[in-house]
């Protein structure tokens, strides 16, 4: 069974990805910020990550960032809305990772399923977490 972590600061987002993922057969902890998912990551091995890229209190990029440094074979779904998009700084600088996958909110189940199979489905070594 592959474990996933969701780092998302809506209750209600991260509600619904984790019942999502969890009717899919996948093992789910939720954080609702950068503090809480570095605390969960150092706990437990996540065979993926999806964090948003946008929370109030810091960047999901800042938690990503950490989190490669590392993990550099870190499997990440990012996600993200709203003027991080338009602005593109922080969207583009996700996508330079080879490791990270970005998702544009509003998001389909099926693309949202499909990415998360997809990037459970590469070839990679999770090592054991050291955050």
């Amino acid at each position: 069974m592959s474990h996933i972590l969701i780092v998302d600061d809506g209750a209600l987002v991260t509600s619904w990805l984790s019942e999502l993922l969890r009717r899919e057969g996948y093992d789910v902890e939720a954080a609702h910020d950068e503090h809480q998912a570095i605390r969960l990551y150092g706990e437990r091995r996540h065979d993926l990550v999806v964090a948003d890229l946008l929370m109030p209190n810091s960047l999901g990029m800042d938690f990503i960032t950490q989190l490669l440094r590392h993990n550099p074979q870190a499997r990440v779904l990012a996600i993200a809305g709203g003027g991080l998009i338009h602005s593109g700084s922080q969207w583009n600088a996700a996508s330079v990772f080879g490791s990270v996958r970005v998702l544009r909110k509003p998001f389909s189940l099926a693309a949202f399923l499909r990415i998360v199979k997809e990037q459970l489905s590469q070839e990679h070594q999770v090592t054991e977490p050291i955050l």
